[in-house]
């Protein structure tokens, strides 16, 4: 029953939550993650003019500032609410025309064909582990596989060995705001260290592999303690703690 599937709970709980996220907070100068998001986006090294394929974009946290920049971008999600609400925002602000969107979650190969060789750049933030494990693979190839020559996959993950996360989940059930169980949509992060990522893009093919490891305290922490994102880079830079990064950045490019 597609009630028991891996797609139909995280699609739930994505559309349960799309219209209580606003990302007119994202722009605001205030934002806790406004540094973190401007870090990302010079590792992710985003031109105008560029074809990007964003897996999992959501409500357009990152989409929005691309189209702003210049850039093309055709988002692919699971849950038409996220995209209804990355609709209307792209049209509130004017960059529409640079935005397309297709509710789809990348696991067919034949259907995935229509992206073969169109993109230059693939962006996926906090996605790759909301996968279905048993189709990681194959979604990933696929995506591989829509872009062009010399094109790059660039992904954001959290690090499952960073403990904040832990806390914060806890913290997020006791005081449950939202009428739903963010715990259950994130243990895929489990998956999410260093060795596997580089595994899976070394098996889907990319090369010249980099990997970046980014603050302590994520930056959700940084809207009940903003004390703790004073202090990400200086954690961030002690070599033993580097270990339990909050964020584990990693691109590669195909040959």
């Amino acid at each position: 029953m597609r009630r028991k599937t891996h797609n139909y709970q995280q699609e739930i709980f994505w559309d349960k939550i799309a219209t209580k996220r606003d990302n007119e907070g994202y722009r605001s100068p205030e934002y806790p993650a406004l540094k973190e998001m401007k870090d990302f986006f010079q590792f992710f090294g985003a031109r105008k003019n560029d074809r990007i394929l964003e897996v999992g974009c959501g409500t357009g946290r990152y989409t929005l500032p691309l189209l702003q920049k210049g850039c093309a971008v055709h988002g692919t999600e699971i849950s038409a609410g996220s995209l209804k609400s990355l609709q209307k925002q792209a049209k509130d602000l004017g960059v529409q025309k640079k935005l397309t969107v297709k509710k789809d979650a990348l696991e067919d190969p034949k259907k995935s064909q229509t992206y073969a060789g169109k993109f230059n750049k693939a962006l996926m933030v906090a996605v790759i582990h909301h996968f279905d494990p048993a189709k990681r693979g194959q979604i990933f190839e696929n995506i591989v596989n829509s872009l062009k020559k010399g094109g790059e996959v660039t992904a954001l993950e959290p690090n499952p060995l960073n403990p904040f996360y832990y806390c914060l989940y806890f913290y997020r059930w006791l005081y449950n705001k939202q009428g739903v169980n963010r715990w259950s949509t994130e243990t895929g992060m489990l998956f999410t260290n260093i060795i596997n990522l580089k595994r899976l893009y070394a098996q889907a093919g990319l090369k010249q592999i980099e990997i970046k490891r980014y603050a302590f305290f994520p930056s959700a922490a940084g809207r009940y303690f903003p004390v703790f994102l004073k202090i990400n880079d200086y954690i961030t830079n002690t070599p033993f703690l580097r270990e339990f990064s909050a964020y584990i950045w990693i691109k590669g490019r195909k040959p």
